[in-house]
């Protein structure tokens, strides 16, 4: 091999080496890979007789190589790929999609995700967090600026597809019980590829999720941004309320589901915020509360000799010997009236 073939490739192995010895995303690392690269195959070929072969060869071998020795260093050693791009989701969050792994950087921690299996592992408060109306605002354009960026929305569940998908759309803003809102149907965020139990959400319950933005749909006037990767939260919204009782002055006995009633009351509500009203006959219809639930650990008084009496902080409930749930206005001790045979 002559001199000169050398010299090609020592400066050829230099341009290489330098991108690995460097620990961060910059496109100059990969501008010099690829100019290494090339000046280093110059030295293996040129000046040389029965080129053909060695032209097809020695590139296949020498990327091989590289693209391995990328792969290596990046799963064993935490480093940072020099053959993949960034999308730099906050100051605080970004990825580097190399060919068939990918690197999560979270604050300078370095998570390798072999063919793209992981979900977001950073920390979700490394996004920031929008709601889904000003997301869906400009679509368009938030899709452009997000594509292939991880975004943390916040929003209400409009579908629910098994245990697999999600629906958020953009919704009109108004105070309603039981979480109920107007949904625009013609702008909406779809989660895929999910996994999660559907027994867990309920449609008008606020959500946040995290998830790679995808792909962008717009068709017969509907807007669809599609997210994958994805991880879904329940609101914090809903881990305090207070307990609200409207009482009911007439004693009327009223029948608010199958076996269920009010008695001396009018209704019973669980506040979330001044926004988040729920009643607590929809929540129990819903499968969010259950009379089982609500007398979890408390210790019942034989009445009537046949009935069991429960207090709680703002009502009583009477459970009776046919089986009828009774909340009751704590005011009422007069028990015979509780268990009425005839209901």
């Amino acid at each position: 091999m002559k001199k000169e073939n050398w010299i090609l490739i020592i400066i050829g192995l230099v341009f290489i080496i330098t991108p690995f010895l460097l620990n961060f995303y910059h496109f100059f690392r990969l501008m010099s890979l690829l100019i290494g690269i090339i000046i280093t195959l110059l030295g293996l070929i040129i000046f040389k007789t029965n080129k053909a072969w060695k032209i097809i060869v020695y590139p296949i071998i020498l990327i091989t190589v590289i693209i391995l020795g990328d792969f290596f260093l990046a799963s064993v050693f935490k480093r940072v790929p020099v053959i993949a791009i960034e999308y730099r989701s906050s100051s605080f969050s970004s990825t580097y999609n190399s060919l068939f792994y990918r690197v999560y950087n979270c604050n300078e921690v370095l998570t390798f995700d072999a063919n793209y299996e992981k979900n977001f592992v950073c920390n979700k408060e490394s996004l920031e967090l929008t709601a889904i109306n000003k997301f869906l605002e400009s679509p368009k354009e938030n899709f452009e600026e997000n594509h292939g960026k991880f975004v943390r929305l916040e929003g209400k569940i409009n579908t629910i597809v098994g245990n697999s998908s999600l629906t958020l759309n953009a919704y009109a803003d108004e105070k309603n019980l039981n979480g109920y809102v107007v949904f625009d149907e013609h702008k909406k965020v779809i989660i895929d590829g999910l996994k999660i139990n559907p027994n867990d959400f309920h449609i008008y319950d606020y959500i946040e999720v995290i998830g790679l933005v995808k792909d962008y749909q717009e068709k017969d006037e509907k807007i669809t941004i599609y997210l994958t990767d994805a991880k879904v939260f329940p609101s914090e919204l809903y881990q305090n309320y207070e307990v609200v009782v409207n009482e009911d002055k007439t004693l009327t006995k009223n029948k608010i589901e199958d076996k269920l009633y009010y008695l001396g009351l009018k209704s019973i509500y669980y506040k979330y915020d001044e926004n988040n009203i729920y009643e607590l006959e929809y929540l129990m219809s819903d499968k969010r509360e259950s009379v089982d639930n609500l007398l979890n650990g408390l210790a019942g008084t034989i009445i009537n000799e046949k009935d069991e009496l429960y207090t709680l902080e703002k009502y009583n409930i009477v459970k009776c010997e046919n089986n009828d749930v009774v909340f009751v206005n704590q005011d009422i001790n007069n028990f015979e009236m509780i268990c009425d045979k005839e209901n």
